[in-house]
């Protein structure tokens, strides 16, 4: 350890109970999950026992009652899938964003108090938030996805009011954006890029397959990093705008709500807009942000708008990795290393560990398998993955207004790396990577986070 005045860093000496305590959402976020799972397992109420124990005050037992009503009273029932084929007529509730596939127009929807994958016919002019009196036939899903019930074929139906005007901004931006890129890519580099983009289901079989065996799924598809690439791109355009920073900052939310809601609502989307904002917002305020308070935001708001995702692989990963992040910093791991080429492998691979250790159990409880190599193989694609990003964004801004050298940037910039990163999918994707478990209690997952923040300690930053 360097000699010098050692201060503290927003975690101040002391327990990590203690560091709790200092942050009430926290703690309402942990006891709303509890609620919100009690429905189908009554058992997990148990948990919140040791929570009183360790958290012996009144504030405390009272934020934790509000979160654990609230979640009760939120809490999912299972979902119940189609078993037999059959027509029904009722109102039909949008709740994704549609995308045009070959075979017509697909969104997530709710009919009659259950989600279903629906498919309408193509130029059906549905948007995010409609409500339709449909026509519709109901069949089972071979292999459903945990949050429906089964497929919804739209058979004929008619508007009965429409959606939020954000989420028709939203598909617009979306639809424009995938005419300019089947205009100006050959028709496998435009599902690439609208799958890194929105997390499109229009690849091919082959390119799917190849891309859940190299465990890339959550470096490509849209997510938190794609937030954060296309926030930092925004507010440096502003930036040299000379545009004000409150301007800059309400511009930047604005395009990055439009990218969450046309991109399918990610949690990962939302949570990377949040933190976005609550860090700028620190930053004008001259505070410092906080990471596991602006997760505990992020969290609440989208399990209270959507209390099925508590189940959800995506919502238990993010939130598993964000943490390990939160308490083990990567800037403050090695403080004692001087040599600049050490201290950059060191980084690197400190990054990949933390997914491992935190993220691999959960893959490996909703899966049954998990990558040995992809969280730190992953590492790669973030290098030409926001040339990418940040590419598409400027030839996209500029394909009505200068056509020629929006397509330059294309042939220059995006298609290369492009072109890299699918070869970097195909390359890993035939390695041995996979590793098969048999299927296990979720009890099991708690010990072992347990175990993870028993090690954890306060953090300190030199002066």
């Amino acid at each position: 350890m360097r000699s010098g005045n050692v201060r503290d860093s927003g975690w101040r000496n002391g327990t990590l109970t203690s560091q709790i305590e200092r942050r009430p959402l926290v703690l309402l976020g942990v006891a709303l999950v509890i609620g919100l799972t009690t429905q189908i397992h009554p058992f997990n109420l148990l948990f919140i026992l040791p929570l009183l124990w360790l958290f012996r005050d009144l504030r405390s037992w009272s934020i934790m009652a509000a979160g654990l009503c609230l979640g009760v009273l939120l809490a999912p029932r299972p979902v119940v899938p189609v078993l037999d084929q059959s027509f029904v007529a009722g109102e039909l509730l949008v709740t994704s964003v549609p995308v045009r596939q070959p075979f017509g127009v697909s969104f997530q929807g709710r009919f009659g108090g259950r989600p279903f994958l629906c498919v309408a016919p193509e130029r059906t002019p549905v948007a995010a938030g409609d409500r339709w009196q449909a026509h519709c036939l109901l069949q089972p899903e071979k292999m459903p996805e945990d949050w429906e019930a089964g497929r919804l074929q739209v058979v004929d139906g008619s508007l009965l009011t429409n959606g939020p005007v954000l989420y028709r901004w939203a598909q617009g931006w979306r639809d424009s954006f995938q005419d300019f890129a089947t205009q100006m890519l050959s028709r496998d580099d435009a599902q690439w890029l609208d799958f890194i983009w929105f997390k499109s289901s229009g690849l091919s079989v082959q390119d799917k397959d190849e891309i859940q065996r190299s465990a890339s799924v959550s470096y490509l598809a849209a997510s938190g990093v794609h937030t954060v690439l296309l926030g930092a791109f925004l507010m440096a355009v502003f930036c040299a705008l000379r545009f004000p920073r409150p301007v800059q900052l309400a511009l930047t939310v604005f395009v990055i709500a439009l990218f969450y809601v046309a991109g399918g609502s990610q949690l990962s989307v939302l949570r990377a807009g949040l933190g976005f904002l609550l860090y700028n917002l620190a930053y004008l305020f001259k505070r410092e942000p906080d990471t596991l308070s602006a997760l505990a935001v992020a969290d609440i708001l989208y399990l209270l708008w959507d209390p099925p995702a508590v189940y959800s692989l995506g919502f238990q990963l993010v939130t598993a990795v964000v943490i390990g992040f939160a308490l083990f910093p990567i800037t403050l791991v090695r403080p004692d290393i001087k040599l600049r080429s050490v201290d950059v492998l060191w980084r690197l691979g400190y990054g990949p560990a933390l997914i491992l250790f935190f993220g691999e159990p959960i893959l490996l409880y909703h899966l049954g398998s998990a990558s040995l190599f992809g969280s730190f193989l992953g590492v790669a694609l973030l290098i030409p993955l926001p040339f990418v990003m940040l590419g598409s964004s400027a030839s996209f801004a500029l394909w009505k207004l200068l056509p020629s050298f929006s397509r330059g940037i294309l042939l220059i910039i995006v298609l290369p790396c492009l072109h890299l990163i699918r070869s970097y999918v195909s390359l890993t994707s035939g390695l041995p990577a996979l590793t098969y478990i048999p299927s296990f209690s979720a009890l099991w997952l708690m010990g072992y986070y347990a175990l993870l923040l028993c090690v954890w300690r306060p953090r300190v930053k030199m002066a």
